[in-house]
């Protein structure tokens, strides 16, 4: 479960959501649950960062500039509001996104939660949107949803300098 949270934490740091975008992805909330942690990252604010990012990252700060918004929600799902809140995110996953988002990635294992990756794109060389759903056994629910241009050689050259161990060794070189 620590690499589904530092993949979460390096797709968050990486890209943001706007949920005011023209063809955003659908609210999700776990109302039943209480909320952690709730990231709101508009466009002022990553345009700031990716002025700062500049001096340090220009790859970083090139990928920053794209994005519109990024948006974090960590709930507490255990005792009573796990399987509540468990039901509605199956809920959410199975019918709410419209035919523009695609469910790209799932990955389940009995007793390990479960991680789905949803994209929204555009002919097929740019990620307009993610958002990605984590249960986890441990009692936690992660959802990340990104708004923003993401072209596949942005994240590649980010994501390489993360210190994140095996990643390297799963990244393209080239693309």
């Amino acid at each position: 479960m620590k690499l589904i949270a530092t993949s979460v934490l390096a797709l968050a740091t990486l890209a943001p959501l706007s949920l005011f975008a023209a063809d955003p992805a659908p609210e999700l909330s776990l109302k039943d649950a209480p909320q952690r942690v709730e990231i709101n990252l508009g466009e002022g604010m990553l345009a700031f960062t990716a002025k700062l990012a500049a001096t340090q990252d220009p790859d970083a700060a090139a990928l920053l500039s794209g994005l519109k918004s990024v948006q974090v929600k960590i709930y507490d799902l255990s005792g009573d509001t796990r399987d509540t809140a468990s039901a509605r995110l199956h809920q959410w996953r199975q019918g709410k996104l419209d035919r523009s988002w695609t469910q790209m990635v799932t990955v389940s294992q009995p007793g390990e939660g479960d991680v789905v990756v949803f994209v929204k794109e555009r002919n097929g060389e740019v990620v307009d949107g993610v958002v990605v759903t984590v249960l986890d056994p441990e009692g936690q629910g992660v959802m990340v949803h990104i708004d923003g241009e993401l072209r596949a050689e942005q994240i590649t050259r980010v994501m390489q300098k993360l210190p994140i161990e095996g990643l390297n060794k799963a990244m393209p070189t080239k693309l």
